[in-house]
């Protein structure tokens, strides 16, 4: 479900229970396996429940380890008509290891961004340049 990649605690919640999952299963097989029993097909069984119990705990160190990339640098404002204001900018000095694939500027008339008159996503990150058109002339924006 979309849920929990659109929120970290949930996500970490859910990858949690599948390594449970996985723990319980692998155990199990190992508590019922015996001379007597098909123990090639078992181990088989208990090795894979095992991987992913290991998959799923790499998963989670690495999540928790996860932190967005800095702020970005040498932002600029430049008017570009009197309906419109250009902003440049630049890759964040501390990456954290993240890897940046997109950027959301936002504009808005109240310097709490309540509302937000606008936002854009910016996908091509090769030019990180965007020139926010139709604004009212003479207003203040944030």
């Amino acid at each position: 479900s979309l849920k929990y990649f659109k929120d970290p605690r949930l996500r970490e919640k859910h990858l949690l229970n599948l390594k449970k999952q996985a723990d319980r299963e692998w155990r199990a097989i190992g508590e019922i396996l015996s001379p007597t029993t098909n123990t090639k097909e078992m181990e088989k069984q208990m090795l894979k429940w095992r991987v992913k119990s290991q998959f799923f705990d790499k998963l989670l160190r690495n999540l928790r380890k996860a932190s967005p990339p800095g702020t970005p640098r040498g932002v600029s404002l430049i008017v570009s008509s009197d309906r419109s204001l250009t902003v440049r900018f630049s890759e964040p000095e501390v990456t954290n290891g993240a890897i940046a694939t997109r950027y959301k500027i936002e504009w808005s008339k109240e310097e709490h961004f309540t509302p937000e008159v606008g936002e854009f996503i910016m996908c091509d990150l090769r030019h990180k340049e965007y020139t926010i058109p139709d604004l009212d002339k003479g207003q203040k924006y944030f």
